[in-house]
């Protein structure tokens, strides 16, 4: 049987209050002695921290939210883990709290974003988004980090080289990963970062990437050899959300010359993303930003972009003729175009694909063989209640 416990129990009459469910810590050595982390919103803008309980009638009011873990020392009621983006610590009950790690610092080094922790027969367990951590001492001194045989890589940034096969990108949560071919299949090198969808290669010397977080780097021949800086003087728009950022987006007859999208501008740089120089403003939205750019292959004046705006879901899809001096808006099919993918033909600056992600059934894909001037649905079936995430049209086929 169950008996509600609500004696002294804070509840907020705000009408932004936020209930989003609560963490519970007791311990062994004090069974009466019971802590609550609250998640959610006691008011509005309310960052909150934690709240406490002691015995079944006395509770002590402060509120948390998401990314959130409490644990009790088993051998000492008054000492608690408390776990959000940061890590703290509170020898008082939680009367005040000192960092461990994290954002804010600390004397030790866990990854961010705390998820749960465990005490099993006197070692305790911290799980985060980057990964798994055991400690004897209540993680007093730095915890071991246990991930022996979980293998696992979220990119949400990717790029790729050919002339020499490299592969970059940033990963949910672990920083930016680059693979080169002498360092033998899956060997990778971490470059420092740590959660950007991010990740661009000079398609001329592909051991030169490029990322928002960390700049550029030039990736080493082997793993044993250092890491060494490379010059990027400025970096797209990204987003976590697929289709929603822009490019790093090169000439195809010069790797020296790229373009990028950055608010509502297009950037050029001639010495390989040393500097750039804004070749463009669309409008006065800076909200309703560049994204995807495609530098015609057989005449590099010829340049495609979109425009994703900020509200609404009509997007733009634009064309220079003159390197990006100019450009003149095309019509696009009907349909929700907030966000496009393109993809040109590299060898026919006329032929482009565009893809709808948020498309209805019916109204995601479609053609252009005239450079813009009409488009043909090509959606089939096969595409009904899917998003679409990526466009690449394959040269020669």
């Amino acid at each position: 049987t169950w008996a509600v416990q609500s004696n002294g129990w804070f509840q907020s009459v705000d009408p932004a209050r936020n209930d989003g469910g609560a963490r519970i810590a007791t311990t062994l050595a004090n069974p009466n002695r019971i802590y609550v982390y609250l998640i959610g919103e006691a008011k509005a803008n309310d960052y909150g921290f934690i709240s406490m309980a002691i015995g079944w009638d006395t509770w002590l009011y402060h509120q948390g939210f998401y990314n959130c873990a409490i644990l009790a020392n088993p051998n000492n009621a008054d000492e608690i883990l408390v776990g959000g983006l940061n890590l703290y610590r509170s020898t008082d009950g939680g009367a005040s709290y000192t960092s461990v790690s994290g954002y804010v610092g600390g004397p030790l080094s866990l990854h961010v974003d705390n998820q749960d922790f465990r005490q099993i027969n006197g070692i305790t367990w911290i799980t985060t988004d980057g990964g798994i951590y055991k400690s004897s001492d209540f993680v007093t001194t730095q915890p071991d980090f246990k991930m022996s045989g979980v293998h696992a890589s979220d990119f949400w940034g990717f790029g790729a080289g050919w002339n020499e096969d490299v592969l970059v990108g940033g990963l949910y949560h672990n920083g930016n990963q680059g693979y080169h071919e002498n360092y033998g299949p899956g060997n990778f090198l971490n470059l420092g970062g740590g959660e950007a969808p991010t990740g661009y290669v000079n398609p001329g010397n592909n051991r030169i990437t490029y990322y928002s977080d960390i700049g550029g780097k030039t990736l080493p021949l082997s793993l044993s050899n250092p890491i060494t800086g490379a010059p990027f003087g400025m970096s797209p728009n990204e987003s976590y959300w697929a289709a929603e950022s822009s490019e790093f987006e090169f000439q195809p007859n010069c790797y020296t010359i790229g373009y990028l999208g950055k608010d509502h501008k297009l950037w050029k740089t001639t010495n390989g993303g040393v500097s750039f120089n804004l070749l463009y403003t669309f409008g006065n939205a800076a909200a309703d930003q560049v994204k995807y750019i495609e530098v015609g292959s057989q005449n590099p004046n010829i340049i495609y972009l979109n425009q994703q705006p900020e509200t609404g879901n009509q997007g733009k899809l634009w064309k220079s003729i003159d390197g990006g001096i100019t450009w003149s808006q095309l019509t696009l099919p009907a349909g929700n175009s907030r966000r496009i993918l393109l993809s040109l033909d590299p060898s026919d600056d006329q032929h482009l694909y565009i893809a709808f992600p948020s498309g209805s059934n019916g109204n995601k894909t479609f053609e252009t063989t005239n450079g813009g001037q009409t488009f043909t649905n090509i959606t089939s079936s096969a595409l009904n209640n899917e998003s679409v995430q990526s466009l690449l049209y394959i040269a020669g086929t």
